[in-house]
Formats: C-alpha cells, sequence, structure tokens
C-alpha cells in the first residue's frame, strides 16, 4: 500500500515493500517486541519495523510476481480502516512513548 510506503519514509525505515507477505526473521526479535506490535490486521512485518524497540536491519530482495488473473487482492475497505488506525497509532506511540 502506498500508505505505508510513505509512512516507512517518514520513520525512516527501510524497505520497500512493507505489505509483500514474504520475510523472514528470528523468532527472538518477534519475543523481544510482542507487547509493543499493534496486533491488528495481517501486516506483522510492517508493525515489527515500526514499533521495534531497536531499529531494524532489513535488505530487500527482488521477487517478481506474475500478474494476478483468477483471485482478487485482500485489501478492502475494513483491511484499509485497520491500516490507518496502525499508522496513527504508531505514529502517537512514536510521539508519546
Amino acid at each position: 500500500s502506498i500508505i505505508l510506503v510513505y509512512l516507512f519514509k517518514i520513520f525512516n525505515l527501510k524497505t520497500s515493500d512493507p505489505m509483500s507477505g514474504y520475510f523472514i526473521f528470528k523468532k527472538k526479535i518477534y519475543l523481544q517486541n510482542k507487547n509493543r506490535l499493534f496486533g491488528k490486521g495481517f501486516k506483522i512485518l510492517a508493525d515489527l519495523l515500526v514499533n521495534s524497540k531497536h531499529k531494524l536491519l532489513t535488505k530487500d530482495i527482488y521477487i517478481n510476481f506474475n500478474r494476478r488473473y483468477h483471485s482478487q487482492s485482500k485489501m478492502n475497505f475494513r483491511i484499509l480502516f485497520i491500516l490507518v488506525q496502525f499508522i496513527l497509532i504508531s505514529f502517537l506511540k512514536r510521539l508519546f512513548i
């Protein structure tokens, strides 16, 4: 989502596609940050990168996806609403915590 890309620029986080769904991280990173996470929605990568206690090192690896012909995106109004909540709450946490 273009909204998350701008959020990542605001927070100076380095990844080109926080919504791809493909990522790897060590279990200890999750365990150290699980109480800080927004916890709603399905984008744990964005949640970890924005709400992590420490800045996480990322490396993007390009994957060429084929065009989607028969299925549809999961993005809908409900998901968009959760995404906006995530952005607002994460931004406020950064300002006041």
